[in-house]
């Protein structure tokens, strides 16, 4: 009687961990499909981010503060011949955007991790790659290569910018 008790015991225990792993199989599919409708061409689109009391959607913009900045000293107190002129907080090279490449941008990593690329409607895509005493918050400072451009190209105010990646790599 003991032994029939002890193997139905270990045949319920097997069906149950069987049905754990097929359960646990069944989420990771649905994970996967939902994962797959989050790609837009080359670029990776993220799900719902909560920050504070900030959602922040692949599916549509999200209104943030743009500035714009420069690597000379009105900007960033460093002038050409200094070593660190140009450099970003994560060590890149500040760069315009590009066909192969976006663009730097600077932003509050405790609201935008760096590494994340992002669309800022009226300047393009953009790499989170430089941290700046101003920006805090959700608040993009966007690379341009002469004050006139922060001027005429930027400005100052709230733009729509869509996170494309970083979040969630």
């Amino acid at each position: 009687m003991k032994i029939r008790l002890s193997l139905l015991a270990a045949v319920i225990i097997v069906v149950l961990l069987s049905l754990a792993q097929i359960k646990e199989a069944a989420v990771q599919e649905e994970i996967r499909i939902i994962e797959t409708k989050e790609y837009i061409t080359e670029y990776v689109f993220i799900p719902k981010v909560k920050r504070l009391t900030h959602t922040v959607t692949n599916n549509e913009p999200t209104k943030m503060l743009v500035t714009g900045y420069t690597a000379g000293p009105e900007s960033t107190g460093k002038y050409p011949g200094d070593p660190s002129y140009g450099i970003t907080a994560t060590g890149t090279k500040v760069r315009m955007p590009s066909d192969n490449e976006p663009g730097t941008c600077a932003v509050d990593p405790n609201y935008i991790p760096l590494g994340t690329i992002l669309y800022v409607d009226g300047y393009g895509l953009c790499r989170a790659e430089d941290t700046g005493g101003k920006v805090n918050g959700y608040h993009v400072d966007v690379y341009l290569e002469s004050v006139d451009q922060v001027y005429q190209q930027i400005g100052k105010g709230k733009r729509n910018v869509w996170i494309l990646s970083g979040f969630n790599e």
